[in-house]
């Protein structure tokens, strides 16, 4: 049976985004506190939890896929210990003007993590601060897409 998920955005969802940067280090980490509630409360119901990212910043040369690894690793043991789960990390390395498949507002990141979780789509939720996210979201066949 496929489970529902809750696709959720990391910068300036999770962690606080630095305006014009990029995060290339667990010291610039600043967790967004007033999401915890909404995904526990989703969590609790049987959503399965997946953070999808675009990380351009790889492609550019300016962050490795090891210090984004880093970094996703260290959100996904600080929100362990608030009793959250990450099932899943889907991260698009390109730059926009690469036109791939899985950077938002494209729907690849949602569509490979509902492939490989067994993932019903139509009864998932994306939750996120840009209108990539929605709109990746609907892409994907979501009837629920939240911009905070």
């Amino acid at each position: 049976m496929k489970s529902p998920a809750l696709f959720i955005d990391r910068d300036g969802t999770i962690i606080k985004q630095i305006d014009g940067e990029y995060i290339s280090s667990i010291n610039q980490i600043e967790l967004i506190e007033t999401i915890f509630p909404a995904i526990l409360m989703l969590q609790n119901e049987g959503y399965l939890v997946i953070m999808v990212t675009n990380q351009a910043g790889i492609n550019k040369g300016i962050l490795s896929h090891e210090q984004v690894n880093e970094i996703n690793q260290h959100i996904i043991q600080s929100l362990k210990r608030q009793g959250i789960e990450i099932s899943g990390v889907y991260v698009c390395p390109h730059k926009t003007e690469e036109k791939c498949k899985c950077r938002k507002p494209e729907p690849g990141l949602l569509l490979k993590a509902a492939e490989e979780h067994n993932i019903d789509l139509e009864n998932s939720v994306i939750i996120g601060d840009s209108e990539k996210d929605t709109k990746a979201g609907l892409n994907a066949g979501l009837k629920k897409v939240i911009k905070i």
